[in-house]
């Protein structure tokens, strides 16, 4: 922080000259903004926030969970499609054989209707002959 105020100080003291002389302007200017060591202990903070090499890095394992998780969803989404569509053919295969069935029954019960139509229709003739 002293290097801070010390900059402070000097622009505080650049911005109250009165000297128009552009090149003492541009002297400060420069001397102001020369590169300076900010200290031990700024070097020090700084590094003591970087992760180290040593610890485990547990982003790409988060990546690798999200994009299984992503994959197990899709195949069970998948999956809960390819049961309804199997389980909707079965109903129509099993209504399909109930039609079926029904007119096998139908047409059995009209042959057995028409006979017998066609017996009382007989015996009535013979009746009136």
């Amino acid at each position: 922080m002293p290097a801070l105020r010390g900059w402070i100080q000097s622009a505080g003291k650049l911005l109250a000259m009165n000297d128009s002389n552009d090149q003492d302007l541009e002297l400060a200017l420069r001397r102001l903004l020369t590169p300076t060591d900010p200290g031990e202990l700024f070097t020090q903070r700084v590094l003591s926030r970087l992760p180290v090499a040593d610890q485990p890095r547990t982003l790409p394992r988060r990546r690798a969970r999200a994009r299984r998780a992503a994959w197990v969803s899709a195949a069970l989404a998948a999956s809960i499609v390819l049961a309804v569509a199997v389980r909707y053919q079965a109903l129509e295969r099993r209504e399909v054989a109930q039609g079926l069935r029904a007119k096998h029954e139908l047409l059995i019960a009209l042959r057995v209707t028409n006979q017998q139509l066609d017996l009382a229709h007989h015996s009535l003739e013979d009746q009136s002959r």
